[in-house]
């Protein structure tokens, strides 16, 4: 008798395993004629009978589930999570499995489709989140993680920017890249291709000047990121100490330099950040960025002849950084502002007169100071609409006419067009 029960259990159990196996081949018919909906139905029915499933089939059912989820319904990032961990679980049964891995794949592409539409529809934060997850399925793409770092800090969205800038550090991530570039010949221009393509196009004989062009690491940006993200959450220990980690490593990197000093200066530590700036530009002497960079910070401090001298070196190393020559006239133009109070301040005696001349031959030396920076701005950037409306109002109060009408007539122009 006992025989007997034994054989009518295992008789129900080979039943088992054929209905399982029938339901799962009657999905992957359905998903073949793309009728995802009738696949999950017989996926259902298949499911409770899994766990004694074959591996093979097993797998054939986790990939068969991660198809007809995919494709059944509105694409959201909970469906397609919901797929990636059916196609997961096909990948641990069947490493290497082609239809769970093209699943994967065709997953990852969709969210990446997905992440670009917010991108350009300015949804940040969804986008971050969604380049993130395509990162997550696609870990070798690492850029992806890097584009989710910046959508979040867009959509100011500091603490998964925060969580993403740091995952990009504990990889070393570097992110320079290179750019294979050629000059057209007809047109004179530099244009970029993929290298293959660049060289075909020299070899053709239309471009010449082949080059490789390595762009810089995003290592000192992606620090400075982290250490502002955390000043910007009002942790300004854990901001410095992101730096300095950083420097231990790289004591002399004036890039991260640059990062501790931009850190300090958004904290509102101009004097600390003007000391470091100093040592980078005791580094790198010839940079007429830094040296504006500088001056900006003598201007914030209040050390207003500092800062013309920063600016003035600035405007010497480069002479086309028009930035550098205006705010040298607007230190010099500080100088007025005092002297207006102490002319309006004075009374009607001929002492309080003769101050008065004293003061206006004063302010008239300001304004001659300051009249060649601001003309060579105009030259350079003839459309600098703030230059040419303060050299106008400087021409009218030195009297000359025929210059401040020119400028006028100038501002008249921007106005037209």
């Amino acid at each position: 008798m006992k025989t007997r029960i034994v054989t009518v259990a295992l008789m129900a159990f080979g039943v088992t395993l054929f209905a399982q196996k029938k339901e799962i081949k009657k999905a992957e018919k359905a998903l073949e004629k793309e009728s995802y909906s009738e696949a999950m139905t017989f996926l259902n029915q298949a499911e409770p009978m899994l766990a004694d499933a074959d591996e093979e089939y097993k797998a054939r059912f986790y990939a068969a589930k991660g198809q007809a989820i995919f494709k059944d319904g509105s694409i959201s990032l909970d469906k397609i999570q919901e797929a990636v961990s059916a196609y997961d679980k096909a990948l641990e049964i069947e490493e290497g499995m082609e239809q769970a891995t093209n699943g994967k794949l065709n997953a990852a592409n969709t969210v990446l489709a997905l992440a670009t539409e917010d991108y350009k529809a300015q949804r940040f934060s969804e986008g971050a989140k969604k380049y993130y997850m395509t990162y997550k399925l696609s870990p070798v793409d690492t850029s992806f993680l890097y584009n989710a770092a910046i959508l979040s800090v867009s959509g100011n969205d500091l603490e998964s920017a925060l969580k993403y800038y740091k995952e990009l550090e504990s990889m070393n991530y570097d992110g320079s890249e290179v750019e294979y570039t050629a000059i057209n010949k007809e047109t004179g221009e530099v244009e970029t291709f993929q290298k293959d393509e660049r060289d075909l196009a020299v070899r053709s004989g239309q471009y010449i000047k082949p080059e490789d062009k390595k762009s810089e690491s995003k290592k000192p940006e992606i620090i400075k990121n982290i250490a502002l993200i955390y000043n910007d959450l009002g942790k300004s220990e854990e901001a410095i100490a992101a730096v300095e980690k950083a420097m231990e490593q790289n004591p002399n990197d004036v890039a991260l330099m640059q990062v501790e000093a931009n850190v300090y200066y958004e904290m509102g530590n101009m004097e600390r950040y003007k000391e470091i700036m100093e040592k980078v530009v005791e580094q790198d002497p010839n940079n007429s960025a830094l040296y504006y960079n500088l001056g900006i910070s003598s201007s914030k401090l209040g050390d207003s002849e500092a800062a013309i001298g920063y600016f003035k070196k600035a405007a010497e190393i480069d002479p086309k950084n028009t930035d550098a020559k205006i705010n040298i006239a607007a230190e010099i133009l500080k100088e007025e502002k005092p002297l207006v109070e102490q002319m309006n301040a004075l009374g009607t005696s001929n002492a309080d007169f003769k101050k008065y001349d004293e003061l206006k031959e004063r302010r008239k030396q300001i304004y001659l100071s300051a009249v060649p920076y601001l003309e060579s701005v105009i030259e350079q950037k003839p459309e600098n609409v703030e230059a040419t409306r303060v050299l106008m109002n400087i021409y009218y109060q030195l009297d000359n006419e025929a210059k401040a009408k020119e400028m006028k007539a100038k501002l008249q122009s921007f106005e037209g067009n």
